[in-house]
């Protein structure tokens, strides 16, 4: 985070200008990249295990496993996801090392997700926010975990473009395609209907204001669809017990996010897309889903990865004082580096000594 601030700062007193911005997002591209791709097999929930599930595809799956993987799956309903298989062999058949594949996969996901945040986001600050954003809420998923989702969120980046073209066929098509890897990126389909829908604003306060009646309706909205992915593991999470520590820090914090995105969406404010506005109401809408059990997570993060864009967004346009903005600006910095300072993730390259997760 310091060094991305020092960049922001430097960059900014050279002057807010397009180009400016552009480098400063390719150099936030990079950061990201260096830290998810050179990471330690220990770092993360599960790196260990996509380590020795892409050395196994490589080794001892033939290209007859992978495709009776797709019969498996979806014909016989046992296992899942069966396009993780066929996207690791394709990779492995090409290079055989995991290193190149991490490197691959934080391209593959960064690179739009940057450039799409570029598009919306038009100051330095704004810029650097949105970084320590992202390695408060997302970093401890798509950068050192849940690699095959973290590929299926990549879909979702080149919908966001699908829907503002209005090509329909290409949104369904590159999120159908991305449901072999990670099933759950098919919640993401109605947001082509739902991002185009008028009065957002009163849409999203509505959302706000039907969260305690939203929380009675978590569990069996879950089991809905639990029941509709055809998944064991995901009825597993619909019908757990377990404590959902940290569920309320993160409904706090989208909380704000949606707030001050109700404050700067007004009528006139063009400036702010009703598309964002529609992200936040979903994100809302499926938070309460984390007090069943915390992996449902991964439903929320489609659409609270808008966050991103609209925290830093809606800071600029809640029609304040400079100075005002400024202060907001560095309250959320600075609650992003304590939190993340309290969080303290162990952190290695891939060339230092850390324990694996199976020997701790």
């Amino acid at each position: 985070m310091l060094l991305c601030l020092i960049v922001c700062i430097i960059l900014e007193k050279q002057g807010n200008n397009k180009q400016n911005r552009h480098k400063y997002v390719t150099f936030i591209i990079w950061v990201l990249i260096l830290q998810s791709a050179l990471r330690n097999l220990g770092v993360g929930a599960d790196t260990f295990s996509y380590y020795k599930d892409y050395i196994f595809t490589r080794d001892h799956r033939s290209w007859q496993d992978i495709f009776n993987n797709f019969y498996d799956v979806y014909v016989l309903g046992e296992g899942k996801d069966a396009g993780y298989w066929l996207f690791m062999k394709i990779f492995s058949t090409i290079c055989p090392y995991f290193l190149p594949y991490l490197f691959f996969v934080a391209i593959l996901f960064f690179y739009p997700l940057c450039r799409m945040v570029e598009k919306y986001l038009y100051t330095m600050k704004q810029l650097f926010l949105f970084f320590c954003i992202y390695q408060v809420l997302f970093y401890s998923f798509f950068s050192i975990t849940g690699i095959r989702q973290t590929v299926a969120t990549v879909a979702t980046f080149y919908g966001v473009k699908f829907i503002e073209e209005r090509k329909l066929w290409k949104f369904i098509i590159v999120i159908f395609l991305a449901s072999f890897i990670h099933k759950s990126v098919l919640l993401f389909l109605p947001f082509y209907f739902i991002a185009r829908l008028p009065f957002s604003r009163t849409i999203l306060l509505g959302t706000i204001c039907s969260l305690p009646f939203i929380f009675g309706l978590a569990r069996p909205i879950a089991t809905i669809l639990a029941t509709y992915s055809g998944s064991d593991a995901y009825m597993m999470y619909a019908e757990s017990e377990m404590e959902t520590s940290g569920a309320a820090s993160f409904l706090l914090f989208i909380l704000s996010a949606g707030f001050l995105t109700l404050l700067a969406k007004r009528k006139e404010n063009v400036s702010f897309p009703d598309m964002l506005t529609h992200a936040m109401s979903l994100a809302l809408f499926f938070t309460p889903m984390m007090w069943v059990d915390t992996s449902l997570m991964r439903v929320i993060q489609y659409y609270s990865i808008f966050c991103l864009i609209t925290i830093p967004l809606s800071i600029d346009n809640l029609g304040i004082k400079r100075i005002g903005r400024d202060l907001l600006y560095w309250c959320f910095i600075l609650v992003l580096v304590y939190t993340t300072v309290r969080h303290n993730y162990d952190y290695a390259f891939f060339w230092q000594e850390m324990k694996l997760p199976y020997l701790l």
